[in-house]
Formats: structure tokens, C-alpha cells, sequence
């Protein structure tokens, strides 16, 4: 089976376009397979992936409610105009509660993804024959990357099938006159789906002229047809950010301003880079933000990730292998369409190869021309290497097919699908704290205000009994922002009833993180140690006052009490009073803080609470920080904190006498055997708490296994630890309590206490019971 031409004036050789109807049971059969994919991970996606597909939905809302958009972002509104009639029937019907507009949102990305799968299917029968297009359509099918991003409603599926009805246009006949002018247009519609798809575009419009170069009016219909979408494009960003062309033009300025620059640099006008980098990295038409965001984005990715990376998460190797028959073919036996479909592949990728940042969602709009070269090497198995051969290649291609198709599918369950999808958990457990505790808290009709540190993440899926608003400032720009900008973040709090965020990002405002824990207890944790590595724990926060039997990230009693009277009662493990005490300046300076006893508790989620209750004494000059470690035997760290004065303690909190409380979520990964050693094995693992000080400026502690204890210095004091007791068992614990832990990595000061380099004092131990699925066998290897 041989490429077809277009016309005999080429000087090659004519043939009707072969043909598969869509109702031919094995297209039927590859749509099933493709389908019940795509839905199993409909349903199973927990979460957003990205937060772009909530601003296409958000886009879409905003006119479907009557709002107006700036210009905020050189992104094309045309994408979203394909989601605005789900959102003008939500707005139209009424409520809050629009979970059932995202569902559709995806179920029609789904009806994209099955339209892009015939294309490619149709395109590489006609092109090389029917193995060939069944087998582009089953590679490009079952790719993982698409899969992925086919249910989530962002602009790659949609752009992915304009461009490969435009490449079938271009390069296959079709009835009438209008073929040129048919490819323009979709090859225009592809860039208004994803401006990312310029450089495809490009280079398919410039073989498409060249081919088309003896034939003026076919040449006028592509260009034409081309301009006409182009120019729709700018009247859409008239009509929708108030400038005409100015989301296309912020996206070239921002995407090619910079790299024009560079190359000017390279070749000594410097004077003329800067004006133009100036001119064109700073349009009036594109927010500051997503502009400074753009400017300092580096990537530590080598040029050739996208090579070394393909086969851990793109492509499986017997699909690489097809792919690279189908380039050899291309390059053996070169057609119009074969080398326009190469050149175009090989130029993006190695102008996506330049760019960076790198990821393989950007290839998707390559992935349907990659899929068509696939099904060529798929034909030539079967049909180019004679008779002799023929049942060799036909073991071939069905080997490929099969066994890439089920890399494919493994690549897929690998893949962090649900990142973000303790967001999600967040708000299952705010919808549960309604349904029992939280529903007295409000009058008949009140809603529950709702903030959340990532406003996408939960966009679209609070129900009618809340209200979400947005904070008035990203709160990862806390750093950057003036202080009447934070002023309005903190006010803004201030009128929340319950918020949700990681701590990751709470935690690194610390005057963000401050004000929402006076403000707020904790109600809930969302976590699994296997789906939440991105963010890790997101915690659901309610206000003091509406959730009595909230925990407290730090609570304190400004009354001197005696050590048995602690805040939340008595602690499972505990030294006496004072016997792990932070001196400034040594025995004639009074105590700065005591640590007085621990307790450990066990949570639903992949991980435990420790809480931490210390005495505060003489507010110290000099600031200090609590050291804090979890580790096992033998020096594995599972958690880590070094915090300045307990994280939460402002100066004016720091009160002579008072008692503290810290409470913190240990999140425990599910592959226990990166910590706990040959205990992974079992049914527990032991774990062993340490606390240490430190001193801003201070010198390193000297080893503790050399000096006995922390030595001083005559220039600068140091923290003295006055371990003077071992720790001892007070009430019955939850979990299990080593009170005589394995000697292993840590070495034992003159007094007894166990010390690890850094000058930090183990104060107890516990075991941890391992998760069953975290469980790994006994195979007699050492680990």
C-alpha cells in the first residue's frame, strides 16, 4: 500500500483517497477501548490537574454572569467561548452549586478527544492504509499524556483536532474546490484553541504553499481562509479584553520578545535587544504578574529532556519504535504529506527543546501528526518487508501494538493525576462538618463564607450552603506585595467562616500564618501520602469561635501554672519540669523556654499528630529557634522543622510563666521502607522524637559524641541544653511507647541522654503501626 498524491501535474502517482467509515467495527471497537478509559479517569481524577482549566471555566462564567474581562492575560478567549453555553444553561437555571457544569465541561472534552481519534484514524488510512490508520488511532488513543489532559477541560484536545483537520486537508483530496480553503481555516482555528500551536501551524502552512505554489488559487484559499480566522481572532479580543489582537500579541511579545532579544544580544546589539525586549515584554495589555512570572521562569531541564524523558513518560518503547519505522520511511520513500508531517514534528520538538520550561503537555499538539508517522511504520511491518518476512511482521506490529498499548496504560496509572485533589478532600470534610456540627452556626439561608489559599483548586465545587470568595491578592506574592496589599489579604481572613490551604504555602507568609491561627482551629486534614506529594497535607481551618472542638496549631495560657495543669490536658510522655530548658548566657540568665512533655496521636489520614508543650520564660534578645526531628534507628529523617520561636509566638505573646501548646500534622510516606529500614517489613516501625535550640548567628554545635556536651564559647553564648532526667511514662499512650529504644546512630551524652549530630536530645520514642499497603515483603535481601 502506497502514499496517494493529489494530481498527476505533481509527478506522482493519483489514487482515491482509501476510506474507513466510523461504524467499521474495529474503528467501534477502538472508540470502546478509548471511552472506558477516558471515563474510568472522569470519575477517578480527584481534583483539578492544572489550574488553566479552571480559568478557561472561569473565563466562560464570568460572561455567561454579564462580567467583563481585562486584558489581563494573552490567552485566547476562544476556547472558552466552546464551554460558555454549559455556563449561560447554569446561570440561566440558577443555584450555586455548579459541580454538575464541570462534569459536562469534561464529558464534552471526552466527545473532543473520541472526534481527534477518528481524525488521526481517517487521516492515516487514507494517507498509508487501513493497518496504518487503525494503528495511529489506537497509538494516539491510548497515549498517556492524552488520556490525562482529554478529560480535563483545557484547550489542547480542541487544538490538537483542528490541526490534524487542517493537515488532512492540506494533504489529502477531497470533493470540490474548497480543500485549500477547508485547511486554512482549521489550521487558523487550531491557533485560536492554543496559541502554542503557532510553530506547528507554521510549518504546515509553508509546506502547504510550497506544494500549493503552481496553483494561485489554491494558495489564495489557504491564505485567505487563514487570514479570515486570524482576523475573527482579533475582533475577539476586541470584543471580549477591549484591544484589538491584544491576547495574540501578548502571547507572541511574551513567548518570542525574549528570544528575538537573546539572539540580538548574541550578535553584539545589545542597545537595540534591550528597546525591543522593553517594547515588546511589557505591552500594556498583559498583567504585571503573569508578565514577571513569565520573565523569571528557568528550567533546570537539559535540551535533550524531551529525548531521555519520552519513554518514562510519553511513549512506550515499542510505540517508539513504530514511530521511528515511520520516520525511516518518510525519509526512504519521501511524499508531500510523509515529509511535511517529519519536518513539521522535528522542528517543534527541537524548538520545544530550546524553550525552558518542558513538559510533555505542550508536545500534544504534535501528538496527532506523531500518531500518523506511528501508523506508517505500522504499515511498513506488515507490508514492507516482502513475503518472506510477512509473518514475522505481522508478529511485529501486533506485539507493538499490544504490549505499547499496556506500557501505555501503566505510564498512566504512574502519573500524578490528583495532585490537588486534597483540595477536593478539604471540602468533602467541610460539606460533612456542615451536614452535623457547622449547620448551627448559621441562620436560615446564611451561607458559609469560604477562602481558600488556591481559589482555582476549588473553584466550581463548593454546593449551595457556601459562599467562595477570592482573596484580593495571590498569597504566594505575599513577599512582593506593599503593605496596604497584605493589609487587604488580612482583612479579607479576617471575614472568612472556614479556609482551606497546604501548609506548604500558609506556613511561608509567616504573617499570614500567624493571623490564621489566632483566628483559627484546625477541623480536618486531607492527605494521601500516594495521590497529595505535590502539595502534601491541606488543612480545612474553621473560626474559633464556630468550632469549639477544633485543634489549635498553637494554643497557650498566659496564667503561671504548675506543670501537671496543661493546656488539652495531660500528655501521654513528658519530663519534668524544666529538664529540657533553652539558657541564655548561662546559669546567671533566667530560662528562655522549657520543654515539658509530648504526645502522639494517630489520624485517618496517611500520617499522626504530635503535640509539643513547652514553658515560655524571659523573653530572649536574641532570636532563637526550636529545632525539631523524627527519625528512626538508624538516621533516617521523616520530618524536620526548625522554626523561629515556636512558628506562632509573637512578641506580644511572649509572656513570663505561660504555657504553650504546638500541635503539628506528620505526614508519613507510603513507601515506609525509605524510612524504618528492615521494620517495613513488619507490623511497626520505631520512630524517636528529638528537640533541639539554636541561635540566630550562632556557631555550629560541636559533635556530641566528641565534647559529652554543648560546649560555650567566650565570644558568642550559645544554647545550653540541661537535659537533667530520663523521660518517663505518665498516663496510658494511643500508640505504643519505646522507653528503651535500639542503641543505633545517636551517641549518649555523660548524664544518659541520647544525642544526634547538631546537639539534638532524644526526649521518647513510639512505634508506628505500618499501613498494610505500605507494607513491603520479606524477600531475605538487605536493604
Amino acid at each position: 500500500m502506497t502514499e496517494q498524491a493529489h494530481d498527476k501535474s505533481n509527478g506522482t502517482h493519483a489514487r482515491e483517497p482509501r476510506t474507513l467509515p466510523w461504524r467499521h467495527p474495529l474503528q467501534l471497537a477502538l472508540f470502546a477501548l478509548v471511552l472506558t478509559v477516558q471515563l474510568i479517569l472522569l470519575f477517578n481524577i480527584n481534583g483539578y490537574q492544572l489550574a488553566d482549566s479552571v480559568e478557561y471555566m472561569d473565563r466562560a462564567w464570568d460572561v455567561a454572569r454579564g462580567a467583563g474581562l481585562g486584558p489581563e492575560s494573552p490567552r485566547s478567549f476562544a476556547f472558552s467561548a466552546l464551554l460558555l453555553p454549559v455556563f449561560a444553561i447554569a446561570e440561566w437555571l440558577g443555584g450555586d452549586d455548579f459541580r454538575w457544569a464541570v462534569i459536562a465541561v469534561r464529558l464534552g472534552q471526552v466527545v473532543l478527544g473520541l472526534l481527534a481519534v477518528r481524525v488521526v484514524t481517517r487521516s492515516a488510512v487514507s494517507l498509508f492504509g487501513m493497518a496504518a490508520g487503525l494503528s495511529a488511532g489506537l497509538v494516539y488513543g491510548i497515549n498517556p499524556i492524552f488520556l490525562q489532559y482529554s478529560v480535563a477541560p483545557l484547550s489542547s484536545t480542541a487544538a490538537s483536532l483542528a490541526l490534524v483537520m487542517g493537515a488532512e486537508a492540506l494533504f489529502i483530496p477531497g470533493p470540490g474546490g474548497i480543500r485549500p480553503a477547508k485547511a486554512g481555516f482549521w489550521l487558523g482555528a487550531a491557533i485560536l484553541m492554543a496559541f502554542q500551536t503557532i510553530p506547528v501551524v507554521g510549518v504546515l502552512l509553508l509546506v502547504g504553499l510550497l506544494r500549493e505554489g503552481r496553483r494561485l488559487p489554491s494558495s489564495k484559499g489557504l491564505v485567505l481562509a487563514f487570514s479570515g480566522v486570524i482576523l475573527a481572532q482579533c475582533l475577539l479580543d476586541w470584543s471580549i479584553y477591549g484591544h484589538f489582537g491584544s491576547s495574540l500579541w501578548g502571547y507572541l511579545s511574551i513567548n518570542f520578545g525574549s528570544v528575538l532579544a537573546t539572539l540580538l544580544v548574541r550578535v553584539g546589539a545589545v542597545d537595540l535587544a534591550t528597546r525591543l525586549y522593553d517594547a515588546l515584554m511589557a505591552p500594556p495589555d498583559v498583567d504585571a504578574a503573569y508578565r514577571a512570572a513569565n520573565e523569571g521562569l528557568r528550567s533546570l531541564t537539559p535540551p535533550d529532556w524531551y529525548l531521555t524523558q519520552a519513554t518514562e513518560q510519553f511513549l512506550s518503547w515499542p510505540i517508539l519504535l513504530l514511530l521511528g519505522l515511520g520516520v525511516l520511511r518518510s525519509l526512504a520513500r519521501p511524499r508531500w504529506a510523509s515529509s511535511a508531517l517529519l519536518i513539521c514534528c522535528l522542528a517543534n520538538l527541537l524548538l520545544l527543546s530550546t524553550k525552558g520550561s518542558k513538559d510533555f503537555r505542550l508536545v500534544l499538539p504534535l501528538w496527532p501528526l506523531m500518531a500518523i508517522l506511528c501508523g506508517s511504520g505500522a504499515q511498513f511491518l506488515l507490508t514492507g518487508l516482502g513475503v518472506r518476512l510477512q509473518s514475522v511482521g505481522k508478529l511485529a506490529w501486533f506485539g507493538c501494538l499490544i504490549l505499547g498499548s499496556l506500557l501505555s496504560l501503566q505510564m498512566l496509572r504512574e502519573a500524578e493525576r490528583g495532585q490537588h485533589g486534597a483540595y477536593w478532600s478539604a471540602l468533602d470534610q467541610l460539606e460533612s462538618h456542615l451536614n452535623s456540627k457547622g449547620a448551627d452556626n448559621f441562620r436560615s439561608g446564611e451561607k458559609a463564607r469560604v477562602g481558600s489559599a488556591w481559589y482555582w483548586a476549588v473553584l466550581f465545587q463548593t454546593d449551595e450552603r457556601m459562599e467562595l470568595t477570592k482573596l484580593p491578592h495571590h498569597l504566594e506574592h505575599w513577599a512582593g506585595l506593599p503593605d496596604p496589599a497584605r493589609s487587604e489579604i488580612l482583612a479579607a481572613l479576617a471575614e472568612y467562616d472556614y479556609f482551606i490551604g497546604h501548609r506548604g504555602l500558609l506556613s511561608s507568609q509567616a504573617e499570614f500564618w500567624r493571623a490564621l491561627n489566632r483566628q483559627f482551629v484546625v477541623l480536618g486534614v486531607a492527605y494521601d501520602a500516594e495521590r497529595h506529594a505535590a502539595t502534601g497535607p491541606v488543612f480545612l481551618f474553621g473560626k474559633r469561635e464556630l468550632s469549639p472542638d477544633g485543634r489549635a496549631l498553637i494554643e497557650w495560657s498566659s496564667e503561671k501554672t504548675a506543670s501537671g495543669a496543661l493546656p488539652g490536658g495531660a500528655a501521654e510522655w513528658g519530663l519534668p519540669s524544666d529538664s529540657l530548658r533553652l539558657d541564655l548566657g548561662g546559669a546567671s540568665e533566667p530560662t528562655a523556654l522549657s520543654m515539658l512533655v509530648w504526645s502522639v496521636e494517630l489520624s485517618q489520614q496517611d500520617g499522626f499528630w504530635l503535640r509539643m508543650h513547652w514553658r515560655l520564660g524571659a523573653r530572649p534578645q536574641t532570636p532563637f529557634y526550636v529545632q525539631k526531628r523524627i527519625a528512626d534507628t538508624v538516621g533516617h529523617t521523616l520530618w524536620a522543622n526548625d522554626s523561629w520561636a515556636l512558628d506562632l509566638i509573637e512578641e506580644s505573646d511572649w509572656i513570663r510563666g505561660a504555657l504553650v501548646c504546638t500541635s503539628h500534622f506528620i505526614p508519613v510516606p507510603l513507601e515506609l521502607q525509605r524510612f524504618g529500614g528492615a521494620y517495613g517489613r513488619g507490623d511497626q516501625i520505631p520512630v524517636e522524637i528529638y528537640v533541639g535550640f539554636g541561635l540566630e548567628g550562632a556557631p555550629p554545635a560541636p559533635d556530641p559524641a566528641a565534647s559529652g556536651d554543648l560546649a560555650s564559647t567566650d565570644s558568642e553564648p550559645v544554647p545550653s541544653l540541661l537535659p537533667q532526667v530520663t523521660p518517663h511514662r505518665q498516663t496510658q499512650p494511643p500508640l505504643s511507647i519505646r522507653a528503651n529504644p535500639l542503641e543505633s546512630w545517636r551517641s549518649t551524652r555523660s548524664d544518659g541522654f541520647r544525642v544526634i549530630p547538631g546537639g539534638l536530645v532524644m526526649v521518647g520514642g513510639f512505634w508506628y503501626p505500618v499501613p498494610g499497603n505500605a507494607r513491603f515483603p520479606a524477600t531475605g535481601e538487605g536493604l
